[in-house]
């Protein structure tokens, strides 16, 4: 039996390694150091795919794994009968096939024999129609076979593989999350801040980080949204906690707007509140987002992504991206050399074309459809009209 320092070193380590992948790996290596073995493979995959979830290789070959992936998985005589054992209980060689047509085997002589991990130790961690997860430990051929000893450790340490690889994966698919919902908070046309219950920063878009640091108007102070005009501050405080009152957080949003010493025209911020202020650990999560508008940003769709969304000829999407800028038909006109009687064909075009009655309507599709998702930020001339 493993002593119990060593297994309570090791269940540390595992669960450290739900936290770290580095943590993760060594686990691995000291689960595969405490059975002796010379290396170890962590698997989830997809059974109906096939494909490969989560793939942890410690000290193998992976030119050896790839031939087996390749190819002799499909005539591995340990698989079909391994299909069958439950989660948790353990397999080798000996408990899966026959000594005799094991060693007769072609992968045993083939790529186990001249890779020398003759040896394998072999147990599920899960099993369901879309997911499954296994270990695999490897020793050569001249080392002893896996015996109780080694059975002993992996049977210890199973249950908390099993929870630190769940953490892992909701942990991953919740990276997975914010990411893809920071991503779209740096598409939108103004910046978002998102501020705990004491009025910390916990993440931004890149457009409000950006003021943040060059203290236009807003700033962080240690950590706390702060107005850098004093004179806003107590308007922002009021907004803040009227809108984490439960009966003003569905009422008409309050607006506050903040001036900059630079001379460039105010922000306007706006207060929304998160669903997560009445959780219990609403101090540990985002409790409201500030929506910040700047109106020295101008919003500019990609002319390709108008013509594709809206069904133009490359001229009009032209035509229809100036007039989304703010410019007039007869200065958009003069910036694409045309005359103003063209620009106005190519404008009644668009309109048949994209079912809109009038160029309000038209620009109003423009400004809610996904090219706006696409746009590019452009500073304006600062403090101009």
């Amino acid at each position: 039996m493993q002593a119990q320092p060593d297994i309570l070193r090791l269940i540390d380590s595992i669960y450290e390694g739900a936290l770290s992948d580095r943590a993760w790996q060594e686990s691995l290596r000291l689960l595969a150091r405490m059975v002796d073995g010379t290396g170890m493979l962590l698997m989830v995959f997809d059974p109906v795919a096939g494909a490969p979830i989560r793939l942890d290789n410690i000290n193998l070959d992976t030119q050896l794994l790839d031939a087996y992936g390749r190819y002799w998985a499909y005539h591995d005589p340990r698989l079909e009968p391994a299909l069958s054992v439950p989660v948790g209980e353990i397999m080798t060689e000996r408990s899966l096939v026959p000594r005799d047509r094991w060693f007769q085997s072609p992968i045993y002589n083939e790529l186990l024999v001249p890779n020398d991990v003759t040896q394998c130790l072999v147990v599920w961690l899960e099993k369901a129609p879309r997911r499954a997860a296994s270990i695999s430990i490897q020793r050569p051929h001249n080392a002893p076979p896996f015996g109780e000893r080694e059975f002993a450790v992996v049977r210890q340490a199973i249950p908390h593989l099993r929870r630190s690889l769940g953490i892992k994966d909701r942990l991953g698919f919740s990276h997975c999350r914010v990411q893809s919902i920071l991503e779209v908070m740096d598409r939108l046309p103004f910046g978002v801040v998102l501020l705990d219950k004491d009025q910390r920063v916990i993440d931004a878009s890149t457009s409000a980080r950006e003021l943040l640091t060059n203290r236009d108007g807003i700033t962080s102070e240690n950590g706390h949204f702060r107005c850098v005009d004093s004179r806003n501050a107590r308007a922002l405080a009021q907004a803040f906690a009227q809108r984490l009152t439960p009966t003003n957080a569905k009422s008409a949003a309050n607006s506050v707007v903040v001036r900059r010493a630079s001379g460039f025209r105010p922000l306007t911020l706006v207060v929304i509140p998160s669903s997560a202020a009445d959780g219990l650990f609403a101090s540990q999560h985002a409790v409201a987002c500030v929506l910040v508008f700047d109106p020295e940003i101008s919003i500019e769709p990609p002319t390709d992504m108008v013509r594709r969304t809206l069904g133009l000829s490359a001229a009009e999407a032209s035509l229809v991206t100036l007039l989304a800028n703010g410019l007039s038909l007869r200065e958009a006109a003069d910036q694409l050399d045309v005359s103003l009687n063209t620009a106005r064909t190519q404008l009644k075009s668009t309109f048949v074309k994209t079912d809109c009655h009038g160029q309000r309507a038209l620009l109003r599709r423009v400004a809610t459809g996904p090219a706006l998702l696409w746009s590019h930020r452009k500073v304006q001339q600062r403090g101009k009209d």
